[in-house]
């Protein structure tokens, strides 16, 4: 997992480390904050970029027992 440090500024550095590394996972936080808006922006723009190459993993990168939290109704 790559992993961004609170109170961090907008550079998007980690993203870039992240799909590099084929990391797998990617921590920056929630849509709250300016700083990481632009790392999951960059993040999608990645993903767009990369077309059908690009992967997102989901439930699959979770080991078999762990529950994924879901959205109450």
């Amino acid at each position: 997992m790559v992993s961004a440090r609170s109170g961090e500024s907008e550079d998007v550095t980690v993203i870039h480390l992240a799909v590099g590394w084929d990391a797998g996972q990617l921590k920056v936080g929630s849509f709250a904050r300016s700083e990481r808006m632009v790392k999951w922006n960059e993040a999608l723009r990645i993903e767009a970029e990369l077309g059908a190459g690009a992967r997102f993993a989901g439930r699959d990168a979770l080991p078999d027992g762990v529950a994924m939290a879901t959205a109450r109704e």
